[in-house]
């Protein structure tokens, strides 16, 4: 009895509330966001005002009104395995990339003529890059066919927030089409990677030395996307700075995330995905 209460509860009466409740609680949301916009209109106060502005402008017309299961959808956007898989097959291609080629010599007669000393770096860099590309999309593509085998991702149509998880989301948009935008976040995210191991395999020419200060990389700038966006500016610009948190967009996307410059409000995710592709 309490496996049956447990699975009707989880599956179907929870979701069902959510679906039924979620326009009331959205309601009340904009209501507080346009009285806020009175209020700090009032006091002067341009950071919180934009920011309600915002909130009433993407947050409007809300009404989930298609019911699926949405557990496997969700476990699509979070499931982060195989960015390790294509972090150790970035390393397996860029450092040897180099090394082998200096011992073999082949670097020297490259760097000697004379379309090799001006394209050499700026062709390993794309390649690298493009190479990265092709990784995310494999097993982006393998992710979508194993879930769906799993769970069953049905409702393509259904809009992001109709997933509990994503009820706060800046996003309006479907679940397709944020995956779709995960990706191509994915696809920033580690061809910027590539690019930064191509440049320290290049400069350091020693093989070791290179493999650790990649691993440093790696470790640092993981640590720094963390934070999620942080609470603290120096946590936020952390997460700005660090390519990894494009692999975390589905993570960052579950709520409006926000930093203030110059007394302005900006959507974080926006901001991210701006300096990260400058």
């Amino acid at each position: 009895i309490w496996g049956d209460y447990a699975v009707i509860n989880s599956y179907f009466y929870s979701p069902i509330k959510y679906l039924v409740t979620y326009k009331e609680q959205n309601d009340l949301l904009l209501r507080n966001a346009k009285q806020n916009i009175n209020f700090f209109t009032e006091k002067n106060n341009s950071y919180e005002v934009e920011k309600s502005k915002f909130i009433v402008k993407h947050y409007k017309d809300r009404n989930p009104l298609l019911f699926y299961e949405t557990s496997g959808w969700k476990n699509l956007f979070l499931y982060d395995k195989s960015d390790m898989f294509i972090l150790i097959l970035l390393l397996l291609g860029i450092l040897p990339s180099f090394s082998l080629e200096r011992k073999n010599a082949m670097e020297t007669i490259q760097m000697t003529c004379v379309p090799g000393s001006k394209l050499y770096i700026p062709i390993k860099i794309m390649a690298h890059a493009l190479m990265a590309i092709v990784f995310e999309l494999v097993f982006s593509i393998c992710n979508f066919i194993v879930i769906n085998s799993e769970y069953g991702l049905t409702g393509s149509k259904m809009m992001l927030y109709s997933i509990n998880a994503y009820q706060y989301t800046p996003f309006n948009m479907s679940v397709l089409e944020f995956y779709l935008v995960l990706v191509l976040s994915k696809c920033i995210g580690f061809a910027i990677i590539a690019i930064v191991m191509t440049l320290i395999a290049r400069l350091v020419r020693n093989t070791y030395a290179a493999f650790l200060i990649i691993i440093g990389f790696v470790c640092s700038f993981l640590y720094f996307s963390g934070f999620n966006g942080g609470i603290t500016m120096r946590e936020k610009i952390f997460t700005l700075i660090s390519p990894f948190s494009l692999l975390k967009i589905g993570e960052m996307s579950t709520s409006l995330g926000e930093i203030k410059i110059c007394g302005h409000f900006l959507p974080f995710s926006n901001c991210l995905l701006g300096i990260q592709t400058i």
